[in-house]
């Protein structure tokens, strides 16, 4: 069996190139319908988890081809998710095969103001066995074929064009021009099984979107996923408490200007561990009640409380301490025109649960909160 770990692992260290933008997309279109609602800042934390866990190696200045398909509205017991299809590969690069992720996403409470979310993704990343063939020209037609590479899952479908390409005149990063070209149309599948490792809850999806865009990229410049937008960025709030590791992340944050609490919790399969199957599950909500209160802080060290009220996918609460000195540093940042300054004071210690420990309440199976190293951030502003 040849060794990938370092091939893998070396190549999530290249800089970001068209495939994250492809990634990016998903992780856009999953938040779509929701993205308003949740804290800002959690949002952002979400989409960046995701992005380092959903991402295969990441090719700089490659051209790339991409299919979105969804949503697709599915029943899975007794709740209501929308189901989504990426596609992704290098044309002329066969050291990197085709690529495939299945994102499942809900919010809460459903219909038109959701104040959370959850998704569950399962990226598929076989290293051969997998093809993406494409009429690269027209965009007419194209069918993707993951064959046993994926096993025990099965992915094959074939997508046809609804009309003519839409282009874009783009500068090439090699100095000369081309186009990025688009088409919409459907997806008709031949073979699907996708076998969740999260199985019964999800089990084996055998239904898939059908409405899909088919995308060519042929390496422009910009094709890196694109920076939040100044909603997203805005000012960080006055207090701020996350605990992260390859495999969780716990996100909590007053946000800037409002009476409300941005949360954010994720657990996903290691990155760096190659796998042709891997699995990331996040949640981000906004919540009203005052859920990061005021910590009490010195010199010499700072406590703070975090509770889950009012977030109808987290319960529990947790206590963090830090017997240390802060780090202290200043910033500035841009809100509705105007330039703040503030001072940041970086707290480390531990975040221990309580008696009910904090839980992230995901469909797949419940993630309660171990105790682990955490930073809490205190923010002046001037």
């Amino acid at each position: 069996m040849r060794d990938t770990r370092g091939r893998q692992g070396a190549c999530r260290r290249v800089a970001v190139g068209s495939l994250a933008a492809l990634v990016f997309v998903l992780c856009l279109a999953a938040g779509t319908a929701v993205a308003a609602a949740p804290g800002p800042r959690a949002l952002m934390r979400w989409r960046s988890m995701r992005l380092a866990h959903l991402a295969p190696p990441q090719i700089a200045a490659a051209a790339s081809v991409t299919l979105v398909a969804g949503p697709r509205e599915v029943l899975i017991a007794g709740v209501r998710y929308e189901m989504r299809l990426l596609a992704f590969s290098f044309p002329g690069i066969p050291q990197f095969p085709p690529s495939a992720v299945v994102d499942l996403t809900r919010s809460s409470p459903p219909g038109g103001s959701p104040t959370a979310f959850q998704s569950h993704d399962y990226l598929f990343n076989p290293q051969s066995g997998a093809t993406f063939t494409v009429a690269r020209k027209t965009l007419a037609t194209a069918t993707l074929d993951m064959a046993a590479a994926i096993a025990p899952s099965m992915l094959t479908t074939t997508f046809t064009a609804s009309g003519r390409q839409a282009m874009n005149a783009c500068k090439l990063t090699n100095g000369s021009h081309g186009f990025r070209r688009h088409v919409s149309g459907t997806l008709s599948y031949s073979a699907l099984g996708i076998a969740t490792p999260t199985s019964p809850f999800f089990g084996t999806l055998t239904s898939g979107p059908v409405r899909a865009r088919l995308g060519y990229d042929p390496g422009c410049e910009g094709s890196a996923a694109p920076p939040p937008s100044p909603a997203v960025h805005g000012c960080p709030g006055r207090e701020s408490l996350e605990a992260s590791s390859q495999t969780q992340s716990w996100s909590f944050e007053k946000i800037h200007g409002r009476r409300a609490v941005g949360e954010a919790a994720f657990t996903g399969t290691n990155p760096d561990s190659p796998s042709v199957a891997s699995e990331a599950h996040s949640m981000a909500a906004t919540t009203a009640a005052y859920t990061l209160p005021r910590p009490a802080h010195s010199s010499h060290g700072a406590t703070a409380d975090v509770f889950a009220v009012g977030n109808s996918f987290m319960t529990g609460s947790a206590t963090f301490t830090s017997t240390q000195a802060p780090a202290i540093t200043h910033h500035s940042c841009v809100d509705q025109g105007r330039t703040l300054r503030f001072t940041t004071r970086v707290y480390t210690g531990l975040i221990t649960p309580n008696t009910t420990p904090l839980t992230a309440a995901f469909d797949t199976s419940p993630l309660a909160l171990t105790q682990r190293r955490a930073a809490l951030k205190i923010r002046r502003y001037r």
